[in-house]
């Protein structure tokens, strides 16, 4: 008696281990998200997120801290660049790797337990009319688009697309073998610029997945045409349509873009490069000209910038900040350089050790390919979408950008960083302050400063900078000492 008792015991303990077993892998499979996650979440949940971003291919690093079983429980710019990814894929709108209700609602979809269907016999006898005779499938892959539009398969079979869709489309009725196929754009209200490849031709045998069409409100080249002539694939930088998230493929950061009148630019600052240390001490750092003009970003091989109070946590919330020079990708000492204006938008500077150097009319620094460091006259253009005409030289007496600088600021209800703009642009600028040029930080909250890539050639060591201001409608135009730590915007060349 005792015998079976220890048995039935052993048999429903062994019992619930298997249940609590397939239980656990259902709950692991199965995890639903229920809260919103952003740079500096920290939590099971996050962990989660990245099991499931590397699961997906969408990865959250190659090797170490993040990769495939190495994921961690902190929401960092790694994470945040492998959801931008996703969001990208998945057409959510904005794609600005903050994991919100949107995003959560697609990722607890993807992630349901699968259920497996059941399996469909045919009977061998059964008589095969023309029911089951083999029909194919028309699609594609579509990219670009900001509203809804309309694809037409022989000017029929109406294909709604919008851009929450996923990239990959299918006409809803499927051809027989041998018969045309030719895709055309139908109804579209915001009249997009759509370029098309492989987009008529004959099926044979098999579905039809290779037509491409690249949409965009402003469109610089047709993506496809570098393909056609020499069979090579565009480069990412020549598929781009402003609105898009840019990728920078140098350290997989995402940034908001903007089309903004004529101009594409970054609606967030530039981050990337190496921590340095501000100070005002040799050896780390180099007064440059001798007149407590500190430069810590000496490393000319590398690209170096400063976080606001040495915190990383201020580079991913507002960006980074840089010295002139380093912007410009020019050597610490030319921060320090005498300058001549050329006249024609190019500036020599002599620099003390490293020497002759030239200031492009279109330099792109330290931004990614394909766009540049913006000259003042560039930051005028933006200035003058809100104040036609305005002179942002407020140190002429003129200051005439009087409207620009609320405009050109983040909201109130931005995040994770407000202010009290209207951001009726989207270019949503924050008050990130700046780094003195003696070693201090100053002015988070209240202040944006912007680097230019034009020399003072009047004022030895200085360069002209743009700022908006807490309780102020105006952009404003100025000159500073070079080793001051400003933040860079770029823009599309």
């Amino acid at each position: 008696m005792q015998t079976r008792k220890k048995t039935l015991i052993s048999s429903i303990l062994l019992a619930l281990f298997i249940f609590l077993a397939i239980t656990q892998a259902v709950s692991a499979e199965g995890f639903v998200f229920n809260r919103n996650l952003g740079l500096g979440s920290i939590g099971q949940d996050v962990k989660e997120l990245q099991k499931f971003l590397n699961k997906n291919n969408f990865l959250v690093a190659v090797f170490g801290s993040g990769s495939t079983n190495q994921e961690t429980s902190y929401f960092g710019s790694l994470t945040r660049a492998a959801l931008i990814k996703f969001q990208q894929a998945k057409k959510i709108i904005p794609a600005s790797g903050f994991f919100g209700p949107i995003s959560r609602k697609v990722v607890n979809e993807i992630n349901k337990p699968q259920e497996t269907p059941p399996k469909t016999i045919i009977d061998p006898t059964t008589n095969l009319d023309s029911e089951y005779i083999p029909r194919y499938s028309i699609g594609g892959t579509i990219t670009g688009i900001s509203g809804p539009i309309t694809l037409q398969n022989n000017k029929g079979d109406d294909l709604i697309i919008t851009p929450r869709d996923n990239s990959i489309f299918n006409f809803p009725t499927k051809l027989l073998d041998g018969s045309d196929y030719s895709v055309t754009l139908g109804y579209d209200e915001l009249r997009h610029q759509c370029y098309f490849k492989d987009n008529f031709g004959r099926i044979s045998g098999s579905d039809v997945t290779n037509i491409k069409i690249a949409c965009g409100l402003r469109l610089f080249h047709n993506p496809f045409e570098f393909i056609l002539n020499s069979g090579t694939p565009a480069s990412a930088a020549e598929q781009f349509v402003c609105g898009n998230n840019l990728i920078d493929t140098r350290d997989n950061q995402g940034y908001e873009t903007v089309l903004i009148g004529d101009q594409c630019w970054m609606a967030e600052s530039l981050n990337i490069g190496t921590k340095v240390t501000s100070a005002s001490s040799e050896p780390a750092c180099h007064d440059v000209s001798g007149a407590n003009d500190w430069s810590c970003q000496v490393d000319n091989n590398v690209i170096e910038k400063y976080c606001f109070d040495n915190s990383d946590a201020n580079c991913e919330t507002d960006g980074a900040l840089y010295e002139w020079a380093e912007a410009l990708s020019l050597p610490y000492d030319c921060n320090n350089a005498l300058t001549v204006d050329n006249g024609n938008g190019t500036y020599s500077l002599s620099c003390p050790t490293s020497g002759a150097k030239t200031v492009q009319s279109v330099q792109q620094g330290i931004c990614p390919s394909g766009w540049h460091v913006p000259s003042f006259t560039e930051y005028q253009t933006l200035a003058q979408n809100s104040d036609p005409g305005c002179d942002l030289k407020c140190t002429e007496g003129a200051c005439t950008c009087t409207t620009a600088g609320g405009e050109l600021k983040a909201k109130p209800t931005n995040s994770p960083i407000s202010w009290d703009g209207t951001d009726i642009f989207g270019f949503s600028a924050l008050p990130s302050g700046r780094r003195h040029f003696a070693g201090a930080f100053l002015n988070r909250g209240a202040v944006n400063f912007l680097w230019t890539t034009v020399p003072n050639s009047v004022f030895q060591g200085s360069a002209w900078f743009v700022s908006l201001g807490t309780g102020s409608l105006t952009a404003s135009g100025s000159y500073s000492i070079r080793t001051n730590g400003f933040q860079i915007r770029c823009v599309k060349d």
